[in-house]
């Protein structure tokens, strides 16, 4: 499978500054920027990707997986427009008392009305990414993350800094959106004009069971900041929100790896060995990709926040450290929903990710009863339970993934955390020179730990 190398190197560049570019960014804003204020952008951004709910973003795997003529492409695209420009509409109309009410004043709020762009670029752009997914372009679809990723940052922080803060945020927002429609768009090499016709409704149902999954994945992503928003005050938001965007980063990471390499794969694979070796070098990449930054951030969470966002942020810490290690276990699952999404199991992920959705509401609203913390501590282990439920799911069989789960992911895990665990405790003395020492101490050796377990299944598929 050169094709999955090939796409792994490109995928693992991309996923790499998918988290690094934003981490820049809010590392700047930390500075300007109040805990309120990262709130109210937070909310606003998630009222984003909520209202995109209302256009059927599931034709992008419909589209990748399935041949169509030029005239169902179109009604496609027709679709994806209409579905867009709805959703920005709804964006305007909820805005105003869902954003501003509580959080900013008239003046500071201006700026978030500029993001009515955002939904339509980002549900038009599923066409032509489809494409690229669909033809194996791995390096145009990784380009479109990538330069989108460090112009945006690179943008947005210099207007953090000189110009107005809120502003900034909203820029690199919009600059993500437009540069990614942009370099996808080109990429793809495809002039079809989209059209408007009733029959553009009558997609396959598969299509909108996929776009219910998204839905209920989007939901499971942002619904917790509105719900939050309700129960505690802007500023306990604020910091929850500085937590959520880590969590987010990871997400998108992993997001990138299951679309540009994982899904075009599976969509392409029909015997179940393949199948199987194939979920398991997915595991192990993401293993490698994720999980080790992941346990390095959380093991070192408080210094690093210290460092690099001042003292004021130190409240934000416990939920930093959740609410990455949440993400982290959504990461592996997002492998799993790859596979279902693109193999036609959409009504059986539909009812997983329903359940999920459901139980991660039902937690958060028990906030003002078991605190923040603690409810953010149910939808993680929440979180786990669905990625094994949904492993289980697509492995079919459950000594394949007990097997794949405990071997690439769960022993490299309590591996690490019981050599950190000893090792730190005799060279605690090295904490005294600074985080960076000790997050390179940490790095080597959790990386070198999960290298041990993962690589041989990644660089198996050489062979294939």
């Amino acid at each position: 499978m050169p094709s999955f190398i090939s796409g792994a190197v490109w995928s693992v560049l991309n996923a790499f500054l998918s988290i690094a570019a934003p981490f820049f960014m809010f590392t700047v804003s930390a500075f300007y920027l109040s805990p309120v204020e990262v709130g109210a952008v937070a909310m606003a951004v998630a009222l984003c990707e909520l209202v995109k709910m209302i256009a059927p973003q599931g034709l992008y795997e419909v589209l990748m997986a399935e041949d169509m003529d030029d005239r169902r492409r179109r009604l496609a695209l027709g679709l994806l427009i209409a579905g867009g420009l709805a959703a920005s509409l709804l964006f305007l109309i909820i805005l105003v008392p869902a954003v501003l009410g509580e959080h900013l004043s008239a003046a500071a709020s201006m700026p978030l009305f500029l993001l009515v762009a955002k939904p339509v670029l980002d549900v038009a752009m599923l066409y032509y990414q489809a494409e690229l997914a669909r033809q194996l372009k791995f390096r145009h679809v990784a380009m479109r993350s990538i330069i989108a990723n460090v112009v945006a940052a690179a943008v947005g922080s210099l207007l953090v800094a000189y110009a107005n803060p809120v502003f900034g945020m909203v820029a690199y927002y919009l600059i993500l959106s437009g540069l990614s429609f942009a370099v996808v768009f080109w990429g793809a090499g495809v002039s079809h004009r989209p059209l408007f016709e009733k029959a553009m409704l009558r997609q396959s149902g598969e299509a909108w069971f996929s776009t219910a999954v998204r839905n209920l994945a989007t939901t499971n992503n942002y619904i917790d900041q509105f719900i939050t928003g309700l129960f505690v005050t802007p500023a306990l938001l604020g910091f929850f929100s500085f937590g959520k965007r880590f969590e987010t980063a990871l997400i998108t990471g992993g997001g990138s790896l299951a679309n540009i390499v994982y899904q075009p794969v599976f969509s392409q694979i029909r015997e179940r060995n393949k199948a199987d070796t194939a979920l398991a070098a997915a595991l192990s990449l993401s293993s490698i990709i994720i999980l080790v930054p992941v346990m390095v951030f959380a093991i070192n969470a408080e210094p690093l926040i210290h460092a690099f966002f001042g003292e004021r942020w130190l409240p934000a810490v416990p939920f930093t450290q959740l609410l990455i290690i949440s993400g982290a276990a959504r990461v592996i699952g997002q492998i799993y929903g790859g596979y279902l999404s693109v193999t036609g199991h959409n009504r059986q992920l539909f009812g997983i990710s329903f359940i999920s959705a459901a139980a991660s509401i039902l937690a958060l609203a028990l906030t003002p009863w078991i605190g923040l913390a603690n409810a953010v501590l149910i939808v993680l282990v929440k979180n786990a339970a669905i990625t094994v439920v949904m492993a289980a799911a697509s492995y079919g069989r459950a000594g394949p993934m007990i097997k794949a789960l405990g071997i690439h992911c769960l022993l490299p895990l309590l591996v690490s955390l019981g050599i950190v665990w000893t090792i730190t405790g005799r060279f605690a003395v090295l904490a005294s020179h600074g985080p960076v020492v000790m997050v390179l101490l940490h790095s080597v050796l959790i990386g070198l730990i999960f290298a041990a377990f993962n690589v041989k299944p990644v660089l198996s598929l050489r062979h294939r």
